[in-house]
C-alpha cells in the first residue's frame, strides 16, 4: 500500500516489467461440446485434442514513462526440471541486459515486477 496515493504523473517513476509464456498447439480453436452426465462417453460428444509437440516460449519485456525495453525470449536452461526450465539466473541475466537503458538517473525509479 506504499504507493497507493499515486495519481497519473506519480506513476511514471515506475519501471514497469512481466513476463508472458505463448504456447501453439495443432488445435486453431476452442470447441465446446455441451452434453448431460449419461453422454459423457458418447462418440458424438467427444472431441479429441492434438497430443503431438507444441512449440511455445517465454518472453518479458518492460516499460518506463515514454520509453518501452526490447521483448527479450528467455530461453530455458534444459537441465532444470521445475519453471519450464526458466530459472533465477535466466531472468537476472534479463534485467542486467534491458534495465540499465531505461533507468532514469534523474529519478528515484521504482521497478514493478508482477508477483513481486
Amino acid at each position: 500500500m506504499r504507493y497507493q496515493h499515486y495519481i497519473g504523473k506519480d506513476w511514471e517513476v515506475g519501471l514497469w516489467s512481466d513476463e508472458i509464456s505463448v504456447c501453439k498447439t495443432d488445435t486453431a480453436m476452442t470447441t465446446w461440446v455441451f452434453r448431460t452426465p449419461q453422454e459423457k462417453w458418447d462418440q458424438d460428444c467427444i472431441e479429441p485434442q492434438a497430443t503431438g509437440s507444441k512449440v511455445g516460449g517465454m518472453f518479458w519485456g518492460c516499460i518506463a514513462r515514454r520509453r518501452r525495453g526490447p521483448l527479450t525470449s528467455l530461453v530455458p536452461d534444459e537441465e532444470c526440471t521445475d519453471k519450464k526450465g526458466i530459472t533465477t539466473e535466466i531472468i537476472l541475466d534479463a534485467y542486467k541486459e534491458c534495465l540499465a537503458d531505461l533507468m532514469d538517473e534523474d529519478i528515484d525509479q521504482v521497478f514493478m515486477q508482477d508477483n513481486a
